[in-house]
């Protein structure tokens, strides 16, 4: 036969392999590699990364897909990412409860006291800590100069500010932030008729700022039914009290909040009269004597101070309760605390002559009964909403991830056959020496039986039969091949070369 062109080029010859439970596993084997490579891929393969504006930074950080735990983690570069608010003070912010709160400076202090101001808060929904109350301002207005001063003169324009200061930490040095809050047109209007709209807190969820806010509508409506008694009772009057103007601090020397001078009045007091002149004389303790405690505060004959010193406490509560703080004296950190706070405002608002709680209300119930209404009374961690834009994973569209998968796995599944036949293979040459012999030779070969002689032996016989066919067939068409070559045919398992 002539010798044929020698290409760079080769293929292999084959022959089955003879175990009988390699095709077995193989089909079982490659069923649960594929479907694993699949799971994996997808994990690797099937998200990518998509921005959203998220409320809770905190929960979207924490919160992990399935494909970012153990044994997934390894291949996935998905963890979500958040970027921090940008606050400019004077932006309105709304606190868990509802409140609207109002940014005001923002610095840092360092070490030496050296104070750095800020152009913006950055936040990233971080708790409040080392809240400090500052003070609240009331303003109690009719805005009818002129008239007599019935109540709903009085409860359009009054309104009460409180002031805060707290810090936040952003890993490095802490931030201090001035915070307002304004309570107006939320304290308006009587739960009995208005349907409770001033209740923004959850009832159940948010028990403390719910009766929080309870509190301040009870003793804010209080202070306005007494600034309209005034001018009815009051015929020594010159003219008519218009409007009343206060600041309220806490006494640092106080130390429950339940004690009668644990609020006091400083000395910014202002009285309106008629068109808003500003008059004094107005405010004084009983039979004219000097004030010496809030609630001794009276306008003409009528004492206010009962309800300004139980607003001021309740107001003072729930600001430090809406913006999480458990370490100063409050009125709804505590539930004996807040039963007997309520019951003495309850009293104060019922002895009083000018009682406007009508019956069938809230403000009517026990503090037992309004607790069987909610849920439990306590302070938590508490954060300012607002939005934040973040990097979360999302799922690619069906035809891209079945395509990505799908060739990623032909890719570890060959990989993973090639891995599969090089042992089985080392495995089998080393055992069956004449497992290199190609599928011709074996079959002229046969079976080996015990004590056979050698596969070279075999081989070699088998050339000399077969030689012997072809030289019968073909006569000396083929020419003879030396012994020396037979035996180098059955040591490397070639096949023989004729020659014509």
């Amino acid at each position: 036969m002539t010798k044929g062109h020698a290409s760079h080029f080769s293929y292999n010859l084959t022959r089955p392999y003879p175990f009988r439970w390699f095709t077995p596993v193989v089909i079982v084997g490659g069923v649960v590699l594929t479907a694993l490579f699949s799971v994996l891929n997808f994990a690797a393969n099937g998200y990518v990364l998509g921005s959203t504006f998220v409320a809770d930074p905190n929960s979207t950080l924490i919160k992990k897909a399935w494909f970012e735990k153990s044994p997934f983690s390894y291949s996935s570069k998905l963890s979500p990412s958040c970027q921090p608010a940008n606050i400019a003070p004077s932006t309105q912010l709304t606190a868990k409860s509802g409140s609207q709160y109002t940014l005001g400076n923002v610095w840092t202090e360092d070490e030496k006291g050296a104070v750095t101001p800020l152009p913006s808060l950055t936040y990233l929904n971080n708790s409040f800590t080392d809240c400090n109350f500052q003070g609240i301002q009331i303003f109690l207005l009719n805005y009818d100069p002129v008239s007599n001063g019935h109540y709903w003169n009085w409860n359009r324009d009054s309104s009460a500010t409180g002031y805060v200061t707290c810090s936040i930490d952003n890993g490095q040095l802490p931030v201090h932030l001035n915070l307002s809050i304004t309570v107006k047109s939320a304290l308006q209007g009587n739960p009995g008729r208005s349907g409770y709209e001033y209740l923004t807190a959850k009832q159940q969820t948010q028990a403390s700022l719910w009766f929080g806010q309870l509190l301040m509508w009870m003793n804010f409506n209080q202070m306005l039914f007494q600034m309209a008694e005034v001018n009815y009772t009051e015929s020594g009057l010159s003219t008519l009290v218009t409007g009343v103007g206060m600041y309220v601090v806490q006494n640092p020397n106080a130390s429950s909040i339940l004690q009668d001078d644990f609020m006091s009045i400083s000395e910014q007091i202002t009285g309106y009269e008629s068109y808003y002149t500003v008059a004094g004389g107005y405010f004084r303790g009983p039979m004219g004597s000097d004030i010496t405690s809030i609630r001794e505060l009276y306008v003409g004959g009528t004492v206010i101070g009962r309800a300004v010193d139980g607003f001021a406490k309740s107001f003072y509560s729930f600001i430090l309760a809406d913006l999480g703080q458990t370490s100063s004296p409050s009125v709804l950190a505590d539930a004996e605390v807040l039963d007997q706070f309520w019951t003495a405002c309850y009293n104060d608002v019922d002895a009083d002559p000018s009682n406007f709680v009508e019956n069938g209300s809230l403000a009517t119930n026990s503090f037992d009964t309004l607790k069987g209404m909610t849920g439990s009374i306590g302070v938590l961690n508490a954060t300012l909403n607002a939005q934040y834009l973040c990097q979360i994973p999302q799922r690619k569209d069906t035809a891209s991830v079945l395509f990505a998968v799908i060739v990623a796995d032909l890719v570890l599944l060959q990989a993973a056959w090639k891995i599969f036949t090089w042992i089985t293979k080392f495995w089998l040459e080393k055992k069956d020496p004449e497992a290199k012999y190609c599928s011709g030779c074996t079959a002229q070969l046969g079976s080996p039986s015990v004590g056979a002689d050698s596969g070279a032996n075999r081989l070699s016989n088998s050339y000399e039969m077969f030689k012997g066919r072809l030289g019968g067939f073909r006569g000396s068409h083929y020419a003879k091949v030396p012994d020396t070559q037979v035996g180098s045919m059955a040591g490397n398992s070639t096949e023989e070369t004729l020659s014509t």
